[in-house]
């Protein structure tokens, strides 16, 4: 992709892409996603390297509403995997007493 020649570009551009990775974190794509946040991160990267001096307050709350939003769904993701882990325990512990009671069955 060509690379932005306005800040209003920029800053379209950075939008498309929040959207993309809010859609892609609800159906949990993840290799998608990370794939887009490290293209959200140069787009971020170069918005700073060349737009810095054209950057206003409506800018920067944009910016903000995109931070508060990664935050929120880096805190999902935690929550998740905290979950997932307890899954996997639990059924890691089903499997150990369904196979310790096919094993005293067989004794028998």
């Amino acid at each position: 992709m060509k690379q932005p020649s306005s800040k209003q570009q920029a800053l379209d551009h950075l939008i498309k892409l929040e959207q993309d990775i809010q859609q892609l974190a609800q159906v949990h794509s993840l290799a998608t996603l990370e794939h887009k946040l490290k293209i959200r991160q140069n787009a971020l990267e170069f918005l700073f390297a060349n737009f810095m001096t054209q950057i206003n307050q409506d800018d920067l709350a944009l910016l903000k509403d995109i931070q508060s939003k990664s935050q929120a769904m880096l805190q999902d993701m935690q929550n998740n995997k905290q979950d997932k882990s307890e899954q996997i325990i639990k059924y890691k512990n089903t499997g150990k007493r369904i196979r310790l009671y096919s094993d005293i069955a067989q004794q028998k």
